[in-house]
């Protein structure tokens, strides 16, 4: 509809959630495909602050498709433009969240810890408890990547836990860290 009506930023924001919605169905090819084609609507047009949150969209998806390394690219040449003041907090929790599986990827694991701990931080920060809930759940994934006995896995899945009780939400499920080469 968006593109029939020739509404770029209506078109964005329907890529923004189709990209998310596809990489939670682990359908990551299809999530870069469709936030790539975002992403040139952002160049073309000019929407600055929403390219986090895409960036952060997309570097999961590359993350979870194999491609790392172009993740980590694109959020660090992001975060070089020093833009962070034109943007919120949602935007950078999700290029912080993408970023953390995007680094734990290419094996820079206190890196990826500390993008996690940001995206955490900010979810808290704006008591967004669907934020926490996501980030709680990355936290949780990665230590069990990194460490599987780590004693703050239970501490996250169990925080985790109170707040899908508490606020009638559902937790991501996502048993591996691996990559998504088949899709």
């Amino acid at each position: 509809i968006a593109k029939r009506e020739v509404e770029p930023y209506s078109e964005l924001l329907a890529r923004l959630g189709m990209g998310r919605n596809l990489t939670q169905l682990n359908r990551n090819r299809e999530a870069v495909e469709c936030l790539d084609a975002a992403v040139t609507i952002i160049e073309r047009d000019g929407y600055d602050a929403i390219l986090p949150h895409i960036t952060g969209v997309l570097a999961t998806a590359l993350a979870r498709q194999g491609e790392p390394q172009r993740a980590v690219r694109i959020v660090e040449r992001w975060l070089e433009s020093g833009q962070e003041e034109r943007t919120g907090s949602l935007e950078l929790y999700y290029l912080n969240a993408g970023y953390a599986e995007a680094l734990f990827g290419v094996g820079d694991i206190e890196k990826s810890f500390a993008a996690v701990d940001r995206a955490v931080g900010i979810g808290r920060k704006i008591s967004n408890p669907c934020l926490i809930v996501q980030g709680l759940g990355l936290r949780a994934r990665l230590n069990a990547a990194a460490s599987p006995g780590a004693s703050e896995i239970a501490a996250d899945l169990a925080e985790q836990q109170a707040l899908c009780l508490r606020y009638g939400l559902v937790a991501e499920v996502r048993r591996t860290t691996g990559h998504d080469q088949s899709r």
